[in-house]
């Protein structure tokens, strides 16, 4: 799954506390390597502007934060506008020039009361506690984090709004340190937090709504690591409801908030709600330029063509998605991905690869005590034993995998493990336990109420009635196929 650490920034540009006013540079550094975005940005701080002070009437304030963020370029006229209200020449923002920034703080201080001189300038050592720690947070330096923010709980002089934000970085900071627990209960601080905060000012409100969608991420990240996947889907799905609403409005967190589910639904084996989760993910991003939609794109395609026969193509793409996994990190759904490619070469006739990247996935599934992963491995295990005439191997495999996922109640895996006994029974002449086999897998699949496997099932079952000569009873079932094929279709 997708880390925590994958959690969007937050829109932090409603309050002048919050648009990191405290990193007043007395001179401009990194001159030549610095952008116009992060040039832009600096000046307005050191100038104590905020972005709606800077767009004047001229812009918008979702301009100027748009420019600063590297998104949008400004053009040569803008630019020599808000360089004139910076005081500053359109030179220094082309890096052709440098410029002392801290003429600009002077100017700006000499104009405030004492009062509010220290008002801000402990708004601005907060703003700037808080930007370091995220900004440590993203390069995964968890540590270097913790220790900007603190002890157990914020500081005492951290404003209502900014209380629920302290959270958040704690918790995604407990959560690359591992220690899942404690990062829950600081997650869940942090929402109870920001839902006292309730009677806010109007134009925060949708900040804090929008940041305790970024706590429930967060949360489900962390039930996702301790392999408490009802918990995790709970929280994901309910952020994505957030987002399906409007409460979200950030792009970028919406994505992570499908990718998140996806995962969920991956790693319980829940393949075709991940699938029809693959279409929405497609719809929020180009895979070109989202490195974190990459694993979801590529598996959703690797389903799909599975699905539709074309193997060679559903190859290629769990190859790209084994490798954007491995790219971030996330063992757990590597492992599962490595089961699915086994599956796929099994299906090609690849046998020895098939068993190369079987084994791969079992090692880890029993390393980091996944099971369902583990009881996936087996049963395509179960399926590359039985393609290779080993009966007695693929029962073991078999038999191996429904102890596993008895501890799990993995239905779609149990049903799955049935499905592939009845196979390995149908082969030795067995028709007896192989229908057996197949009655079993059916009533385990109508438990998850899922169309999808329900018809494949129907479908085996009717080929096997068929091939024992019971057409009346093998036509039943190829109608139970097609009707819930057909109820699969309209979901």
């Amino acid at each position: 799954m997708p880390q925590t650490d994958e959690t969007p920034t937050p829109t932090t540009e409603n309050t002048p506390s919050q648009e990191g006013r405290a990193t007043r540079p007395s001179t401009f550094s990194h001159a030549k390597t610095a952008t116009i975005a992060e040039r832009i940005r600096s000046a307005r701080i050191a100038a104590n502007k905020s972005q709606q002070e800077l767009a004047g009437k001229t812009y918008s304030k979702a301009y100027v934060s748009a420019v600063e963020r590297g998104k949008m370029t400004p053009s040569v006229q803008a630019l020599g506008v808000l360089a004139g209200r910076l005081g500053l020449p359109v030179s220094f923002f082309l890096g052709e020039s440098d410029a002392d920034l801290s003429v600009l703080a002077e100017s700006a201080a000499a104009t405030l009361p004492t009062s509010e001189q220290h008002r801000k300038a402990r708004e601005d050592a907060v703003a700037l506690m808080l930007g370091e720690a995220e900004y440590a947070l993203r390069r995964r330096q968890a540590d270097e984090a913790i220790e900007r923010l603190g002890g157990d709980e914020p500081p005492e002089d951290l404003s209502a709004m900014q209380r629920p934000r302290w959270y958040w970085l704690k918790g995604w900071a407990l959560v690359l340190k591992q220690f899942h627990h404690e990062a829950i209960s600081t997650l869940e601080k942090g929402l109870s937090v920001t839902e006292h905060c309730a009677q806010a000012p109007q134009p925060q409100k949708g900040m804090l709504a929008e940041l305790a969608e970024r706590l429930r991420l967060a949360l489900g990240s962390a039930y996702y690591e301790l392999r408490q996947l009802e918990l995790a889907v709970e929280y994901h799905r309910r952020g994505l409801q957030a987002a399906t609403d409007g409460i979200v409005s950030d792009p970028e967190l919406k994505l992570r908030m499908y990718v998140a589910l996806c995962h969920d639904y991956l790693l319980l084996g829940r393949h075709q709600e991940a699938a029809s989760l693959y279409d929405a993910v497609k719809e929020q991003v180009n895979e070109a330029v989202n490195p974190l939609a990459q694993p979801a794109i590529y598996w959703g395609l690797t389903l799909a063509h599975q699905e539709a026969g074309d193997l060679i193509r559903a190859r290629m793409n769990v190859q790209k998605a084994l490798m954007a996994e491995e790219l971030q990190e996330n063992v757990a759904l590597s492992a599962q991905l490595r089961s699915l490619f086994g599956q796929i070469l099994v299906q090609l006739g690849k046998f020895e690869e098939a068993e190369s990247n079987l084994k791969q996935s079992l090692s880890v599934a029993e390393r980091t005590g996944d099971e369902t992963t583990r009881g996936l491995t087996l049963a395509s295990y179960a399926d590359l034993y039985l393609a290779e005439g080993r009966q007695e191997e693929a029962l073991k495999a078999v038999r191996e995998g429904l102890q596993v996922v008895a501890k799990t109640k993995d239905k779609r895996t149990e049903g799955q493990l049935h499905l592939a006994a009845a196979a390995v029974h149908e082969a030795k002449k067995d028709a007896k336990a192989a229908e057996g086999d197949f009655k079993q897998a059916l009533s385990i699949f109508q438990q998850t109420e899922d169309a999808d496997l329900i018809g494949r099932a129907h479908e085996k079952y009717g080929k096997f009635l068929a091939d024992q000569g019971r057409f009346q009873e093998a036509y039943e079932q190829m109608h139970l196929a097609r009707s819930a094929h057909l109820r699969h279709n309209q979901n």
